[in-house]
């Protein structure tokens, strides 16, 4: 019984707007085309306790506030995927550098970085946002007005809840595992054909700044035997030396193109 609250109470929060396990306190893109204005028709009422409680049990140390466009794409995607908070949000006047405003934001530009470098697990992000709504909408019930049977039937509901949450989760992790276990096998696959044309590259990258000194000075000849040190040096002016190593590309050891 214990555990079944403190799951509930745990996932939902605001606690639910999508946080898909990065951290993103940056700009977010626009998901939809849709603008937003809100649709009130009468003057914005205050939430219940209840409401704002649930909705504000993160930590918003360090975030900073949305602006006029975020908050506007945030609820635009809010009313189609989230409608339970999102009625909430819509029903009130709000600070953007309120806790409750800044959790929001929060979790949406979690939601917008994730699903940009994770684009696979979108609508398994979008289906989590609309079940951890479900879930808030049902702690918005008051399980202590409830009796017998009524009281069972919504602890059975939340149970059934969290449950398709923690199983959405448990895929979404492994879907991300699975992307990165790609990643890592691709650059392995790059380091492997770096390691077995190691040769090659220096020689080719010898020949590029060769050839960038003969370009300087075209009465440089390739010599036909390795001169001496001092004697390499002694035949090239240093003007043309600097202006070589000058020309020397700032990725003349980054990864060659191929």
């Amino acid at each position: 019984m214990n555990i079944v609250k403190k799951a509930a109470i745990s996932l939902v929060g605001l606690a639910a707007l999508v946080c898909a396990g990065a951290s993103a306190d940056q700009p977010a893109t626009r998901p939809s085309d849709s603008a937003y204005a809100p649709v009130r028709t009468s003057a914005p009422q205050p939430p219940t306790w209840r409401a704002l409680r649930a909705m504000n049990q993160g930590k918003t140390n360090g975030i900073r506030p949305a602006t006029e466009q975020e908050w506007g794409d945030m609820m635009v995607f809010m009313r189609q995927y989230s409608p339970s908070r999102f009625k909430v949000l819509d029903s009130i006047e709000i600070d953007h550098n309120s806790p409750l405003a800044l959790e929001a934001i929060r979790k949406f530009r979690n939601y917008v970085f994730t699903t940009q470098h994770f684009p696979a697990i979108t609508d398994d992000l979008r289906r989590r946002f609309t079940l951890e709504d479900d879930l808030f909408a049902l702690m918005l019930e008051d399980r202590a007005a409830a009796e017998g049977s009524e009281a069972l039937d919504l602890r059975d509901k939340i149970h059934d809840k969290v449950g398709e949450v923690v199983q959405l989760e448990v895929k979404i992790h492994q879907e991300r595992v699975d992307r990165l276990q790609n990643i890592l096998a691709e650059e392995k696959g790059r380091l492997q054909n770096e390691e077995s044309t190691e040769d090659e590259t220096i020689d080719r990258r010898t020949d590029q700044i060769i050839n960038r000194l003969e370009k300087r000075n075209p009465n440089l000849s390739p010599p036909t035997t390795r001169p001496d040190v001092q004697g390499a040096v002694e035949d090239v002016p240093p003007s043309d030396l600097h202006a070589a190593v000058a020309d020397i590309p700032d990725n003349s050891f980054d990864r060659d193109a191929r």
